[in-house]
C-alpha cells in the first residue's frame, strides 16, 4: 500500500525558450497557481539556476519546452517530467 498523496502548495507551468547555446532566452508563464503565486518566481529562478542546458542546435526548432513545477508546502519542488 502506498503512502497518502499530500496536497501541493502550487503548480506553476512555464514555457522556456532557449538560445542556441542552451542559455535561457525567454520564460513565459503558462499557468499561475491561484494560491501560492510566489511559486512562479521560485520556478523561474530554478530554470535560470539550471541553465545553460547545453548546445541545442542539433534539435529541431523552436528550442522551447514547457515544464510543470510541483511545489510542496515545505518549498521543495519536482519538475513534473521527473514525476513519471
Amino acid at each position: 500500500m502506498s503512502a497518502p498523496v499530500q496536497p501541493l502548495m502550487g503548480i506553476p507551468v512555464l514555457r522556456v525558450a532557449l538560445n542556441a547555446d542552451g542559455t535561457v532566452r525567454q520564460i513565459t508563464v503558462v499557468r499561475e497557481p491561484r494560491q501560492a503565486k510566489h511559486t512562479v518566481q521560485w520556478a523561474i529562478e530554478a530554470v535560470h539556476r539550471a541553465a545553460p542546458y547545453g548546445n541545442v542546435t542539433s534539435l529541431p526548432r523552436p528550442w522551447e519546452f514547457v515544464e510543470t513545477f510541483l511545489f510542496e508546502y515545505n518549498g521543495r519542488f519536482k519538475p513534473m517530467t521527473l514525476d513519471r
